[in-house]
């Protein structure tokens, strides 16, 4: 069961590989993914940390919501990747 949490400290679970949820449930991960809603806004690649910039700068927009917690995933991610990169990225990890 995970612990709730505010959205920062779900970022910080995230980043030391553990479990966690907000207190609304609406950012979450499970340790190597990190979800706003259902949607992957985070991974870990290669042991890297990665947000995915799901926001209007890049044509991306989902919600101001999912916008607020991929601002917070940049800042703790390693790097920061377009979604429509990751799409091969994971794609070419099911090989």
């Amino acid at each position: 069961m995970s612990m709730k949490l505010d959205n920062s400290e779900v970022i910080t679970a995230w980043n030391r590989g553990q479990r966690g949820s907000s207190h609304t449930g609406n950012l979450s991960t499970d340790g190597q993914k990190l979800f706003s809603y259902n949607l992957v806004i985070g991974d870990t690649l290669a042991g890297e940390k990665i947000a995915l910039d799901y926001t209007a700068s890049v044509g991306q927009f989902q919600s101001m919501t999912t916008s607020q917690h991929c601002g917070l995933a940049k800042r703790g991610a390693d790097d920061v990747m377009h979604p429509e990169a990751y799409g091969y990225v994971e794609a070419l990890t099911d090989f």
